[in-house]
């Protein structure tokens, strides 16, 4: 198990208005994959004998499809969904990265099926759309990122990049934590930096270093991936990802 390490980033009104809108097209494209989902599977259920059923709820009479698992993986989706105007917004494989949380999330629903008809868990429910007009995590795979003169330069669709105003870039911080752990910032791989959960951070560090950790722990710091924007301060929260 890995921890995750929440950071913050600021950004000018044109960098903010470049992440709104690229968490705005994740939203969308995972809203566009639940569709693809939803309406395959039931294409698929109508197809089968018995798929459909009516019983009795106390004196209720009921009807609705038999609980299946879903047939529809990532591979499906992105091959779909590529020319979808959400999914060219967003660099290519930050667009796959999340057309991969949608499959991820149909593999944990059909193992709820497994359990279901073991009595184990309630019926679950079909994935579920997200709250229209909402954002949703940005993911750039290290491949995606350009490193160049102590900054991170993501990767920007086409569609997009006639549109901006100003370069996106994501200068690194000064983390001397890396320097004194002997990690490189400019080489991490996979998506960004990781520590297993139990690692103990501190005792790697010197004594003169830990005081001022804990005096600047306000110090806000960048990096890779975005979550939720605080946008009363500015400001747009980051996650660290796990390795």
């Amino acid at each position: 198990m890995y921890r995750t390490i929440p950071i913050e980033a600021k950004f000018n009104e044109e960098e903010k208005a470049f992440w709104v809108d690229q968490c705005e097209h994740a939203n969308s494209l995972i809203n566009c994959a639940v569709y693809h989902t939803r309406q395959s599977h039931y294409a698929q259920l109508e197809q089968q004998e018995n798929a459909f059923r009516t019983y009795w709820r106390e004196d209720e009479l009921c009807y609705g499809w038999k609980t299946y698992k879903c047939q529809t993986f990532y591979p499906e989706q992105d091959k779909v969904l590529k020319e979808n105007p959400h999914y060219k917004a967003m660099a290519a494989q930050s667009a796959q990265q999340t057309l991969q949380t949608v499959g991820e999330s149909i593999v944990s629903y059909n193992g709820l099926v497994s359990l279901y008809y073991t009595g184990e868990v309630d019926r679950p429910s079909l994935l579920k759309y997200r709250k229209k007009g909402g954002l949703a995590i940005v993911t750039f795979p290290r491949q995606a990122l350009n490193y160049k003169d102590g900054c991170f330069y993501p990767s920007i669709s086409r569609q997009t990049k006639p549109h901006l105003i100003t370069d996106i870039a994501l200068p690194l911080p000064e983390f001397k934590v890396a320097t004194q752990l002997g990690i490189n910032l400019a080489e991490v791989g996979r998506e960004a930096l990781t520590l297993p959960q139990r690692f103990d951070l501190f005792r790697r560090l010197d004594k003169s270093y830990r005081k001022r950790c804990v005096a600047g722990l306000e110090d806000p710091l960048r990096n890779i991936r975005l979550e939720s924007p605080c946008f009363q301060r500015g400001e747009m929260s980051t996650l660290l990802v796990n390795h």
